[in-house]
């Protein structure tokens, strides 16, 4: 590939941050819990973290953890165990109170939380490796992260709109047991398959 095609670059981007997975479905549970203005500190962090993870693979980081399976192993045992206390987390998070002081996941956990994600680091690789130029320069580069980084501003903040519009069914401890499980179970599934190649 001899050129940055933006265009095909920017439709992946969309389909990466916008379609289902861990990212999207703390964004929804924390949308539904938090309602949207104090969840979306958690997107805000996660557009600057999924930056972050494809320029470390584009300047050679994916290369290293594709070079020591060990690394990859142990990256996957790190993530399985902090989605198994997240999803315990949002199943027994109960019904939504009006004076409930929600905990949440801000802009650091955000940016955190991509570095252990699988599904970053899957399009991140897959970026690097398909849409970026062989060799590619620092700016362009850096121009791949911050489009990555402003798509996923556009989708993210979707999902946690969909979480803010049932706040109203979360106050009810019948719905918000269901939804609760439903969340955690997605966050789970979302997330596995991809889990399981590398352990």
């Amino acid at each position: 590939m001899t050129g940055f095609q933006i265009l095909p670059f920017v439709v992946f981007c969309l389909a990466a941050t916008g379609t289902p997975g861990p990212n999207n479905m703390i964004n929804l549970a924390q949308g539904g819990r938090l309602g949207f203005w104090r969840a979306l500190p958690f997107a805000v962090g996660t557009g600057f973290g999924i930056a972050s993870v494809l320029i470390a693979v584009s300047l050679g980081l994916g290369a290293v953890f594709e070079a020591l399976p060990w690394a990859r192993v142990l990256m996957a045992i790190v993530t399985l165990l902090v989605l198994l206390f997240l999803a315990w987390r949002i199943a027994t998070a109960g019904p939504l109170r009006a004076e409930e002081n929600v905990r949440r996941i801000g802009v650091v956990g955000g940016v955190g939380f991509q570095w252990i994600n699988p599904k970053t680091w899957v399009a991140s690789i897959a970026m690097a490796t398909v849409y970026l130029p062989d060799d590619p320069t620092l700016p362009v580069i850096l121009l791949a992260g911050l489009l990555f980084c402003l798509v996923s501003w556009v989708t993210q903040p979707i999902w946690i709109g969909f979480g803010s519009a049932l706040r109203n069914v979360l106050s009810n401890d019948k719905y918000a047991l269901s939804f609760n499980w439903i969340m955690a179970a997605l966050l789970l599934a979302s997330t596995l398959p991809l889990l399981l190649t590398d352990i």
